[in-house]
């Protein structure tokens, strides 16, 4: 599935599969046949574009995106970055402004030729040989958090394992020293603490995620310098 923000041909209204609610948790709680279905359904459509109508905001209005399901159209819509753009943001929710204008913007917010540069960079860390490695690594990971939690025999779940598991395969695979990983980990959390929650504003405070992303970035900045 490729979700579009800003672009798109879809019209609201013209889907007559309502019962798809592709921004639904449930959705994708569903058996992965029925999920297989429900997206072969709309494959079928006239147009290419399902659009997923959301409400928005305190007033309920609405708003959604275009998602295109067809694999043609998802690659057309990769080559046509003039059309299809990640610039705007297509985060969810959108990288704040401070954040943007004192880090930068995301490879993931990022058009081409910028991306591309990133890109090429970014790749060569995925070559067989590496992803080779990477695998060993991921196996050499789970065996100690395995191992780990054998001897405490009681904790938290996401704390113990499922944060663990890709921070510290991310790790190795950056060359990050394992002394920074738990730097790291608050770091990441608090960065992330409001991401796919709604908050209000009171409650948010800019230099709380501000402080934690200044870390991270000294930490992998002295990492490089290493």
């Amino acid at each position: 599935m490729k979700v579009l923000t800003g672009a798109g041909t879809g019209r609201r209204g013209t889907c007559p599969y309502v019962d798809i609610d592709l921004a639904e948790p449930r959705f994708w709680r569903q058996p992965a046949s029925r999920r297989e279905e429900a997206f072969a359904r709309l494959r079928h459509l006239p147009e290419p574009v399902f659009f997923v109508e959301r409400p928005a905001g305190r007033r309920r209005k609405m708003t959604g995106f275009h998602a295109l399901v067809r694999h043609q159209d998802v690659v057309d819509a990769s080559r046509r970055s003039d059309d299809f753009i990640s610039g705007p943001g297509v985060t969810t929710p959108k990288p704040a402004r401070w954040v943007r204008f004192v880090f930068g913007d995301s490879m993931v917010n990022l058009d081409d030729p910028r991306h591309a540069r990133l890109r090429g960079i970014v790749q060569k860390a995925f070559t067989p040989r590496v992803i080779a490695k990477i695998t060993d690594d991921m196996r050499t990971v789970a065996t100690e958090l395995v191992d780990e939690v054998t001897q405490r025999k009681t904790g938290d779940f996401v704390e113990l394992v499922a944060a663990q598991l890709p921070l510290r395969v991310i790790c190795a695979m950056m060359g990050i020293p394992a002394k920074y990983r738990a730097t790291l980990l608050a770091g990441l959390n608090r960065t992330t603490e409001h991401a796919g929650v709604r908050v209000p504003r009171w409650r948010r405070l800019p230099g709380r995620g501000l402080f934690a992303l200044a870390r991270l970035q000294r930490v992998v900045a002295r990492v490089a310098r290493q």
